[in-house]
């Protein structure tokens, strides 16, 4: 069984075609979605999960939260799906050199921030370095480097 919480960041090619402003078509496609990535890899999935789905420029990132098992069994699944058009999605390393090209560098003290859609093909060499992280209103960022 997976963490009762865990993050899936995806190429946006595995939803070119959905349309995030109409809320059957996003249910429909992260539904689909799932269920091939559980018969792809033999996963075992099961219960109630809600997924917050982060689109951006770059892929998709989904944050998944096991919200109830009980009753569950037998790859018996289902979703609560939100999805985040507004949300600001970063890239955050402790590594500012790792960073330090883009234009927009943002830093709370601990760590250095570059927002993902300022990111382009050069995230899958950036990923090892860092992790993503979804502004809800609780990031502290001060502006360090704007052209």
């Amino acid at each position: 069984m997976l963490d009762d919480e865990f993050k899936i960041f995806v190429n946006p090619l595995f939803f070119d075609d959905v349309n995030w402003e109409e809320k059957d078509d996003v249910i429909n496609q992260v539904t689909t979605f799932f269920k091939n990535i559980i018969k792809s890899y033999r996963m075992k999935l099961e219960g109630f999960y809600k997924v917050c789905v982060y689109p951006t420029n770059i892929g998709i990132l989904m944050m998944v939260t096991l919200i109830d098992d009980y009753g569950y069994s037998d790859k018996n699944l289902d979703f609560r799906i939100v999805v985040y058009l507004n949300k600001d999605v970063y890239f955050r390393t402790s590594d500012y050199d790792v960073i330090s090209e883009y234009s927009s560098i943002y830093s709370d003290n601990e760590y250095f921030y570059v927002l993902v859609d300022e990111i382009d093909d050069n995230f899958i060499r950036l990923c090892e370095f860092g992790d993503l992280v979804i502004d809800d209103g609780d990031l502290l960022l001060c502006t360090l480097k704007k052209d």
